[in-house]
């Protein structure tokens, strides 16, 4: 038997389990981009994964970790500008006296 098999409902899947998916993913992701660093080359060695086993084509797995690397860049430029702005505040902030920091409400 597949370890998927898409008669699996994802509806069915409980909210206790949803922690657990998260983690899986992550593992998934970790394992993929160590892959793919010693391939040298995107998606290479994933042709050469036992998918008929797995019960899923390469194709849904290509997708998948196409959009999850996506995913990844985006939400690490979401990161790297909200630290920007910290800094920038931080940075303004500074440059006030106690008095205009009082004035502002900042204290």
């Amino acid at each position: 038997m597949p370890c998927y098999d898409s008669r699996d409902n994802p509806s069915n899947i409980r909210a206790e389990y949803s922690d657990k998916i998260k983690k899986l993913e992550a593992m998934l992701c970790a394992l993929a981009t160590f892959i793919e660093s010693r391939s040298g080359k995107d998606n290479i060695e994933f042709v050469n994964v036992g998918w008929k086993e797995a019960g899923i084509p390469c194709g849904v797995f290509l997708n998948w970790w196409k959009q999850h690397k996506e995913d990844d860049r985006q939400r690490k430029q979401r990161e790297q500008e909200v630290a920007r702005r910290k800094l920038d505040k931080e940075n303004a902030l500074k440059k006030l006296t106690d008095r205009e920091k009082k004035v502002l409400g900042l204290l």
